[in-house]
């Protein structure tokens, strides 16, 4: 179908142009940032780690035996990980291909679900584009993280149900989803919005197609247990949980306002709609119980420690897919003067906001001469590292001794005796510890126990640091007493 120029009204075409302008920025974003090999986030470089290991068939699925790491998330990410890793070494650049390219295959399937709604295909490059005028979600589509990927398939899911929802290819939207929830455990809003459409519509089908999906998700989870002598279900639920599990209210307030802003322009226009078209909510029922469970998943999961931007991607995506189905009708239903204000008030409104400040400011050339610092102190040492930025040990070519956060949660969970680690310490095992600054001096850190921290201020000493950076772009570099004897006695 031909586009219709005429037919399209001057604020869908300034939406688009607002898109295509974020896109080509993204694309500059990734050109600067995504290339360059040091690590953007926390958890990149343990999420490659993973995949190193896994590569190579050192993972253990007990936490308490080294290599000491848990898979965190599901088993999917590293599984597809692995050939590129076995050719081309854990590099952060991998990893962040993949998101890359899971976000475009994102793109193209929200396109194509826009088109079951709406025969404007501008209205569809829109649904489509519409989430790169989210700072956090330009933000963490370039980084070596789970999340794309998960919500990838999640998409193509929902694609799948809503093309043959009356028919029975909708049970192949069932292995999409089981890959979601496997690539990462909280992937379960597409799945959710499916059965729940079911539910409403259709119970003897409901039924079947919730029945089929909870046997094969116990089935893969039995499976795993009986090859991991139980593990598997404790890796892919327990180990993942947080002690304490809410975050300061601070911290909360934040991730709401970093995640939910769109809803500033959304509901009043889904209001707008709704009140003026009773009925239509049924032509959209399925993109209506995405959205709205996708909200739910957020607002509890964003009250998570530990939980950042990340767990809202997915209703950034899907709310760009209502906002343009929205306006859609808007085109098409006479306003009165009062929602025409509205409008002309909301409009603007995300526009400013979408060139609002990312959440988490991208390295600089700064951060990669601190990073060359630090490798040239540790390139010596054949020990692994207590390090909290993993993408810098690897890139070293050295070996991270375990995930900080996750291991001081398993050890308030009861998984772990942190004497392993605190008796490491102790004999000095490791040369050097990479930390965060806010552990400078005192290591007063949250991401270590006190014992872990007693240990270290016994027995190292700090040699580089640094404060002038990102939270996580600075670094404490520690160095074992006995090592820093050695060389100060040999001098």
């Amino acid at each position: 179908m031909r586009i219709r120029f005429k037919d399209t009204p001057w604020f869908i075409w300034t939406i688009l142009a607002l898109c295509v302008g974020c896109v080509i920025f993204e694309i500059t974003q990734i050109v600067q940032y995504a290339f360059q090999p040091n690590q953007m986030d926390f958890g990149e470089g343990f999420t490659m780690y993973i995949a190193k290991l896994w590569a190579n068939g050192q993972f253990q699925w007990n936490p308490s035996h080294w290599p000491y790491m848990t898979l965190i998330y599901g088993v999917v990410y590293p599984i597809i990980l692995k050939p590129f890793v076995l050719l081309f070494g854990p590099d952060l650049r991998i990893g962040r291909i993949y998101c890359l390219i899971a976000t475009v295959i994102i793109a193209i399937f929200i396109f194509l679900i826009a088109r079951r709604f709406s025969k404007n295909k501008l209205i569809c490059a829109v649904a489509a584009l519409l989430p790169m005028l989210h700072p956090g979600y330009r933000e963490w589509i370039m980084q070596a993280r789970c999340d794309m990927v998960a919500i990838m398939f999640s998409v193509i899911g929902v694609y799948i149900a809503i093309r043959w929802q009356s028919d029975k290819r909708i049970f192949w939207s069932i292995p999409l989803f089981l890959l979601a929830i496997f690539t990462k455990q909280t992937a379960v809003i597409g799945a959710g919005a499916v059965c729940l459409y079911l539910l409403i519509t259709n119970r003897k089908l409901f039924l079947i197609y919730t029945g089929i999906f909870l046997v094969s998700l116990a089935a893969i989870i039995l499976a795993g247990n009986i090859l991991t002598a139980g593990q598997f279900f404790k890796q892919f639920w327990d180990y993942d949980r947080t002690l304490p599990f809410i975050w300061t209210s601070a911290k909360i307030a934040q991730n709401y306002q970093d995640v939910f802003y769109p809803l500033i322009v959304l509901f009043p226009g889904i209001l707008i709609i709704l009140v003026l078209k009773p009925n239509l909510y049924k032509q959209y029922l399925i993109p209506l119980l995405w959205l709205l469970i996708s909200i739910i998943i957020a607002c509890v999961l964003l009250f998570r420690k530990g939980a950042f931007i990340n767990y809202g991607m997915e209703f950034i995506i899907i709310s760009g897919l209502c906002f343009a189905l929205l306006l859609e009708h808007l085109k098409n239903i006479r306003l009165e003067k009062i929602h025409i204000i509205m409008i002309c008030l909301l409009i603007p409104l995300q526009i400013i906001l979408c060139f609002s400040v990312s959440p988490v400011p991208m390295p600089d050339k700064a951060y990669a001469i601190k990073v060359d610092a630090v490798k040239e102190i540790i390139k010596n040492t054949d020990q692994p590292i207590l390090t909290e930025n993993a993408g810098l040990v690897l890139s070293a070519g050295k070996t991270p001794y375990y995930e900080p956060f996750i291991y001081t949660n398993l050890e308030r969970l009861g998984y772990f005796d942190e004497n392993i680690i605190v008796n490491d310490l102790n004999n000095q095992r490791m040369d050097y510890l990479v930390l965060k600054t806010s552990a400078y001096r005192n290591v007063n850190n949250d991401h270590l126990t006190q014992q872990v921290q007693s240990a270290i201020k016994k027995n190292y000493r700090i040699i580089y640091q640094t404060t002038d950076g990102y939270f996580w772009y600075d670094f404490c570099v520690y160095e074992s007493d006995n090592l820093y004897n050695e060389q100060h006695n040999s001098k």
